[in-house]
């Protein structure tokens, strides 16, 4: 995916049951388009790890909740019952609401050792993040459009409970507009520690990193109507394969 959902790309639609689950040590869940519906359930949700030493990271991810009716207790990324350190960065939940249904989370960590949340984005859900218990650590993570955006006792640096200026909002689109002044230039650069060093799409960051998942980029921008024109045409699948232009997917 190009961090937006799209039909054309891999993705996982469920409805019985979490997206992924896994009580791995050692895991990588990268690049994903999940999207979750029904009751009691999670985009990915990481329990029951205890080894001693572990390696658990969930990065440039797409997670979307579609609910109705009687739906209630769901959440994009559920970390629970976990002795480790995680890494969550670059992701995108959105749509984990359900009217005024509580029970609804874009993140939800509990019984944790330690989890660190990078760069971010959740929109339009019930609670944005939440700590029940454990370390939680939030930097340059922004919950727009949330009932709660923080809950819990969440070291943040640099986040934000306002809402950005998107490129199209209403239709999901959650790149950072050109216009925007509240996430754009507003967030710490290299929070990771050379954990990461691109957004979502894979586009290089640079001097002040912005919050959220998108780093808006004014080359893309300016270039935006030819990329669309390479990739109807072809090109931009050749170019990518070459290695020439990394976030054209």
């Amino acid at each position: 995916h190009n961090g937006k959902w799209n039909t054309g790309k891999y993705r996982l639609n469920v409805s019985v049951g979490p997206g992924i689950r896994t009580h791995e040590d050692f895991i990588y869940i990268e690049g994903l388009q999940v999207r979750i519906t029904g009751s009691n359930t999670n985009g990915i949700f990481v329990t029951a790890v205890s080894g001693a030493s572990n390696d658990i990271r969930i990065d440039n991810n797409i997670i979307h909740g579609v609910f109705s009716g009687a739906d209630t207790l769901c959440r994009g990324i559920r970390i629970n019952n976990v002795n480790a350190k995680i890494k969550i960065w670059n992701n995108v939940i959105y749509d984990f609401v359900n009217g005024s249904d509580s029970d609804f989370y874009g993140v939800q960590a509990d019984n944790c050792d330690t989890v660190d949340l990078y760069n971010n984005t959740v929109h339009n859900c019930y609670t944005g993040y939440a700590r029940v218990s454990g370390t939680v650590n939030a930097t340059n993570c922004g919950a727009a459009g949330c009932n709660t955006a923080f809950s819990g006792t969440i070291n943040q640096t640099n986040c934000s409970s306002s809402t950005p200026t998107f490129v199209d909002e209403g239709g999901d689109d959650f790149h950072l507009a050109s216009s925007d002044t509240t996430w754009k230039d507003h967030g710490s650069s290299d929070p990771g520690s050379g954990l990461f060093s691109d957004d979502i799409d894979g586009e290089i960051r640079y001097g002040t990193w912005d919050i959220g998942a998108d780093e808006y980029s004014v080359i893309l921008d300016l270039y935006r109507p030819q990329i669309k024109s390479l990739k109807q045409s072809g090109q931009a699948k050749s170019l990518k394969q070459k290695g020439q232009i990394k976030w054209l997917q």
